[in-house]
C-alpha cells in the first residue's frame, strides 16, 4: 500500500493552497473581465481626508457610503468592494502624487477613482473632489463649500448627481432639482433688477435635508 510521506503531505498543502490561490485569482480576474465585456465602468472610492478641529469621523463614513449608493447604476457602474481599496490604499500609500492614482487604478482594476476631502475654516467647510479617468488620464474637479456642519452631507449627496450628470451622462432626480433650483434663482434675480416690488417668492431656500442631523446619515439613503 503506498504510504503518505511527511515530505509528500507537505507538498500536498502547498499544491492545496497554491490552487486555491490561483482560483481565486482566475475568478477575480474573470469577474473584472465580465463587468468590462457588459460595458460596466468600475469606481473606486477612496476614503475622504477631513482637516477640522471637529471630530466629524461620522461624516467621513456617511459620505463613502452615500456616494457608494449614488454613483452605483445597474448596467453602467459598479462600486469596487472597499476592502479591495484598503489593501490597495496600504501598498500605494506611500507614492508620488503624480503616481499615485494610476497605481490604484491598477491595483482595485477600476476606471474611474474618486478622491476627495472636506476642510474646516472660518467655522465654514470646504468640500474637494475629483475624478480620475484612468483611460485618458484626465481628472476633473467638483468643489462645493457650507457654511454649517450640518449641510456636508447634504451638499455630498447633490455633488454626487453632479458626478453622475457631468462623468456619467446620468440625470438624477437630485440633479433635476438642483438644475430647476438654478433656473428659478435666475429667474429672481432678473425680475428684481425689472421690479423688485414683484420678487417671485423663493420655494426653495436652504432646505436639501439640511433639518434632519447630520450625524443620522441613515437618513439621506
Amino acid at each position: 500500500m503506498y504510504k503518505i510521506t511527511p515530505l509528500t503531505k507537505v507538498s500536498m498543502g502547498v499544491f492545496v493552497k497554491t490552487t486555491i490561490l490561483s482560483l481565486f485569482i482566475i475568478c477575480s480576474f474573470t469577474n473584472f473581465n465580465a463587468a468590462h465585456a457588459n460595458g460596466l465602468k468600475k469606481i473606486a472610492i477612496l476614503p475622504f481626508e477631513l482637516h477640522s478641529k471637529k471630530d466629524i469621523t461620522n461624516i467621513k463614513y456617511g459620505i463613502g457610503s452615500m456616494l457608494a449608493s449614488r454613483l452605483s447604476w445597474a448596467d453602467h457602474t459598479l462600486i469596487t468592494d472597499q476592502t479591495i481599496v484598503i489593501n490597495a490604499l496600504k501598498q500605494n500609500i506611500k507614492l508620488p502624487k503624480e503616481k499615485f492614482l494610476s497605481a490604484m487604478a491598477k491595483a482595485t482594476g477600476s476606471d474611474f477613482i474618486l478622491t476627495g476631502s472636506i476642510t474646516e475654516f472660518s467655522n465654514a467647510f470646504s468640500i474637494d473632489a475629483m475624478v480620475y479617468n484612468t483611460k485618458d488620464n484626465t481628472s476633473q474637479p467638483f468643489f462645493a463649500q457650507v457654511s454649517k456642519i450640518e449641510k456636508i452631507i447634504p451638499e455630498v449627496n447633490l455633488l454626487a448627481a453632479k458626478i453622475n450628470k457631468e462623468i456619467f451622462n446620468r440625470t438624477t432626480a437630485q440633479y433635476e432639482e438642483f438644475t430647476e433650483e438654478q433656473s428659478y434663482a435666475k429667474q429672481r434675480q432678473k425680475q428684481q433688477r425689472m421690479d423688485p416690488e414683484k420678487m417671485i417668492t423663493p420655494r426653495y431656500g436652504a432646505d436639501r435635508g439640511e433639518d434632519r442631523p447630520w450625524w443620522q446619515v441613515w437618513q439621506y439613503f
